[in-house]
């Protein structure tokens, strides 16, 4: 059996486990959506949780973020060229990763907005 994805998008999807799913009595902090895939994030002081809908790219790229933000690194390293790279993604999934990127761009904007609340 041929296997349609590589092995940094394996490694993510077998990392998801369903305390990565948001709880049906949670309301996300963030969507985004393009028509065809979309992104449900919860972000808050106890957990990062998401639901996605779309293709295993998505998916892992998602699991990859939530990662990235549980070791609380720096969000400002996110960018497009660095998620092409990370996944090695083929030109028909870009629109996956700008899709991540407007989340992530969500996230950039809020976090700036509480640390000047301060």
């Amino acid at each position: 059996m041929k296997n349609y994805y590589n092995q940094t998008v394996l490694y993510w999807m077998k990392k998801i486990t369903k305390c990565d799913i948001i709880p049906v009595s949670a309301r996300p902090t963030f969507k985004v959506e393009d028509g065809l895939n979309s992104i449900e994030f919860l972000l808050n002081d106890k957990s990062i949780a998401f639901k996605v809908y779309g293709n295993a790219y998505l998916i892992a790229m998602v699991k990859w973020l939530q990662n990235f933000l549980k070791k609380k690194r720096n969000i400002e390293e996110i960018e497009i060229s660095r998620i092409k790279k990370e996944f090695e993604l083929p030109e028909n999934k870009i629109m996956d990763a700008i899709l991540l990127i407007r989340l992530v761009e969500i996230i950039k904007k809020i976090i700036s907005f509480r640390c000047k609340s301060f």
